[in-house]
Formats: structure tokens, C-alpha cells, sequence
């Protein structure tokens, strides 16, 4: 049955319905995606905190997270108010977020680690406060198969947008060379941070909750959580192979400026490559949903990892002058990186739809908040070994520093080949994923008899 705010067909959601309620993730994006790809690089380059340092407080705040996100979970799975569940916490979130982002990005001249760490934890707390419910929110929108597909294209190429707007703003504003990364954190401060709140606001009040928990049976909702998740295997499965995944896209997604500029010495392109990259993603998303309808959710991640391991030493031996090729190479890459991001997600409500046959109660947000931290930790731990590695390698980051063959050695090896070994163990955990469409459907009709048997 539909949730609050208005009636509509789960079997048909309108794209009206999807584009209200994933525009939010265009903001949260171009919030989260500069803290992986530019916070680093500018906080190491033009603030001055060390390599090393930075690689500890990321991972310190990933510890933070793992005390948030299971809280903002199982709150919101509780949470009782005239407008769902979900909701109270976006809109509380947004604004949280939106605080934190400008002064993480546009920080006061001098501003050094201790400025970083709080502003950061900040910013991954009213991050958690709406990516959590939100995802929890479209498991529950629907339970059919394709639809929650739908669902997740909607959000994938949200969120796609959002990185394409991070890609854009260099080439926009002719952003090129030193201060790359702090002149883009610069301008996308303020209007992110609008932008966020707005959205946040549109999907609140224009979108409907979808299914909700009965209010009597909220305080059961954590009884045996952990034994039930150690149990679903389809759950656990897609877990380590999201994690291996986003383990070897984080690496590559953090280095990506200063691989660029010191590997392959094509400051001069980098906004470019960015524009390309996001392009391919964006035009990526139809594709890939069309495929997994086509030859089902499986087989199509099974595929994106195929891609991503061919890729993996195209970018350590690929001519840096070549700027055609590395074009070609990036486009292809941003094709990869949408479906190693949408194909995941769009499993999720579908193991979720598993617990909830088994243990009679509705927790998305629960097994959100899980998938989460994991995400988080996923783009964390890279972050923490690459970054004192290249330390200890003797690179040096600093706006026009001059480093050793060897160390620009360490960077290419981090970059191009390392995500290799994520990727192979990511294939070992979902290669024969079990939740297939045919047993989906068994799941949902099970699903829908209890139901019908309630009303």
C-alpha cells in the first residue's frame, strides 16, 4: 500500500514522482563527490597539512560514521511524525550539510587540520542524515522488480548530474593549472550549498513516503538486526563487492588530480578530462538500466567489473600526449565508474525486500545505514594507505614541486594498477549473485499475499 502524501501506482511511477524525489542527489553530490576528489588535494597543496595527516583525519572521520550512520538508521526506521518517517531527517540533514560544505570548502585563510576534521565530520553527519533515509526511502517507494530499477536510475543519473556539475565548473570558469582543486571548492561553495537546501525542500514536500511502518510495531524493528544481516547472504555478498569496488574507484577518484598532473603531466587538460569523464557517465545510466532489464542486475554488474579490470593498466601505460586517446580512456572510464555505482544500489532494495519476508518487519533504513558506512570506509581506507604511502615514497604535492622518478612511480602504481585487487575480489563475492529476478518475484508475491492478508 502507498504511503502518505497522495496515492500513486507503484507498478507505474511517474517520472515526474522519481525526478522530485532523486533531484536531491544532484546537490548531495556535488557536496560529497569534491570532499573525495578536491578536499585532499587542496587541504595538502595550499593549506599545508601533511599527506599523512590528512590520509588519518579521513579515516578518523569514517570512524565517526560508524556510530552515525547506524543511529541515523535505526532512528529513522523509528521515527513517528505527521510526514513518514523519512523526511524529518532530510530536511534536518540538508541543512547540517549545507552549513558544513561552505565552510569546508571555502575555509578562512590559515585554516589547517583542526578546521578540516570538524568541518568534515560535520559535513558526513548531515550527509548520513539525508543519504540514509533517502536511499531507505526509495527501497520503499516500490517492491517491483523493474520499477526499483527505475527508482535507481532516477537517482544514479541524479547523482550523476551532480558530478557532471562538479565537472563542468573548471571548464566553465577556464580553471586550469595551480590552485585547481581550491579555485572549484571556491566557487562551488555557496551555490552547492543553496542548491542543496532547495532540493531537500522539493523532495520533502512534493514527494509521498511510500511504505511505512506500522507505529506499533516500531520497537521491535532492531530485535535480532545483527543475526538477520550475518544471515542474508545475497546482503552480505553484495556488501563486499560493493566495498572491493568503491575500494579501488576510491583510490583512483582521489588521485585523480594529482595523477593527472604529475603521472601524466596534463595539468594543462584537467578540466577537460573532468567534463569528459562526467559525460560518459551521464550518457552511461540509460544504458546500463536498459541492460540490466535486458540480462538482469547480476550478470550486468558482472559486466562493469569485466570493464573496470580491462581498464585498470590502460592507464599506466596509455601515451600522456595522446590527448585524443586519454580522452577516449576517461570517457570510457566515467561509463564504468555510473554502472560500478548504480548497479549495487539498485540490488539493495531487493535484499532489503528479503529481510523483510523473513523477519515480518520493514528496516531499510537499518540496512542503509549499514551499506552506508561502508561506502564511506570504502572511499576512506584507500585514502589512509595511498596517502602515506606516496609520504613515504618521497612525493611532494605542493603547488610547482619537482619529485623524483621514483615517487611519480609510486602514484601511477597506486592509481592504475592497485584497484585491481579490489577489483578481482569483488568479482569472487557477487560473480553467481543469488537474488535473481525469478526469486525476486517470489519474494514480492510472498510479500504482497501478507499484505493482503493484513488488510
Amino acid at each position: 500500500m502507498p504511503g502518505q502524501n497522495g496515492q500513486y501506482d507503484e507498478n507505474r511511477l511517474s517520472p515526474l514522482l522519481l525526478a522530485r524525489f532523486a533531484f536531491l542527489l544532484v546537490p548531495l553530490n556535488a557536496v560529497i563527490l569534491p570532499i573525495f576528489l578536491y578536499v585532499p588535494t587542496f587541504y595538502a597543496q595550499e593549506q599545508g597539512v601533511g599527506l599523512g595527516l590528512i590520509g588519518g583525519l579521513i579515516f578518523l572521520s569514517r570512524l565517526f560514521d560508524a556510530v552515525s550512520d547506524p543511529t541515523v538508521g535505526i532512528l529513522s526506521d523509528h521515527t513517528r511524525s505527521r510526514f513518514g518517517r523519512r523526511k524529518p531527517w532530510i530536511a534536518v540533514g540538508a541543512g547540517v550539510a549545507a552549513l558544513a560544505c561552505y565552510n569546508l570548502f571555502a575555509p578562512p585563510a590559515g585554516a589547517g587540520a583542526t578546521h578540516l576534521i570538524v568541518w568534515l565530520m560535520l559535513c558526513y553527519l548531515g550527509w548520513t542524515m539525508i543519504a540514509i533515509p533517502h536511499l531507505a526511502w526509495g527501497a520503499e517507494l516500490t517492491r517491483n522488480y523493474n520499477q526499483r530499477t527505475k527508482v535507481m536510475a532516477f537517482r544514479d543519473g541524479a547523482e550523476i548530474l551532480g558530478f557532471m556539475m562538479v565537472g563542468f565548473v573548471p571548464f566553465l570558469f577556464g580553471i586550469e593549472g595551480e590552485g585547481f582543486a581550491g579555485n572549484v571548492l571556491d566557487i562551488l561553495a555557496a551555490p552547492v550549498a543553496l542548491a542543496l537546501v532547495f532540493a531537500a525542500a522539493l523532495a520533502v514536500v512534493r514527494t509521498p513516503s511510500g511504505y511505512e511502518q506500522p507505529a506499533d510495531r516500531t520497537e521491535k524493528l532492531t530485535k535480532g538486526l545483527v543475526g538477520d544481516l550475518l544471515r542474508n547472504g545475497p546482503y552480505m555478498r553484495l556488501c563486499i563487492g560493493m566495498c572491493c569496488m568503491r575500494m579501488g574507484e576510491g583510490l583512483r577518484t582521489t588521485l585523480a588530480v594529482i595523477f593527472i598532473t604529475f603521472y601524466w603531466q596534463r595539468a594543462d587538460f584537467l578540466a577537460t578530462f573532468m567534463m569528459i569523464f562526467s559525460v560518459g557517465g551521464v550518457l552511461a545510466v540509460p544504458f546500463w538500466a536498459w541492460l540490466a532489464r535486458r540480462i538482469e542486475k547480476g550478470p550486468t554488474w558482472r559486466v562493469v567489473i569485466i570493464g573496470a579490470v580491462a581498464m585498470s593498466p590502460v592507464y599506466f601505460v596509455v601515451d600522456s600526449d595522446n590527448t585524443a586517446l586519454i580522452a577516449v580512456v576517461l570517457f570510457v572510464s566515467g561509463v564504468i565508474a555510473v554502472g560500478n555505482n548504480m548497479l549495487p544500489n539498485t540490488l539493495l532494495g531487493d535484499v532489503i525486500d528479503l529481510d523483510t519476508l523473513r523477519s515480518r518487519k520493514l528496516r531499510a533504513g537499518a540496512y542503509v545505514s549499514v551499506w552506508s558506512f561502508l561506502v564511506k570506509l570504502s572511499y576512506a581506507v584507500p585514502v589512509m594507505i595511498a596517502f602515506p604511502v606516496m609520504e613515504a615514497a618521497g612525493f611532494n604535492v605542493a603547488l610547482g614541486a619537482e619529485n623524483e622518478p621514483r615517487a611519480i612511480f609510486v602514484v601511477g602504481v597506486l592509481y592504475a594498477l592497485t584497484p585491481l585487487l579490489f577489483q578481482f575480489a569483488a568479482a569472487a563475492a557477487v560473480w553467481n549473485f543469488p537474488l535473481t529476478r525469478r526469486r525476486h518475484d517470489i519474494v514480492r508475491r510472498r510479500l504482497e499475499a501478507r499484505d493482503l492478508k493484513a488488510q
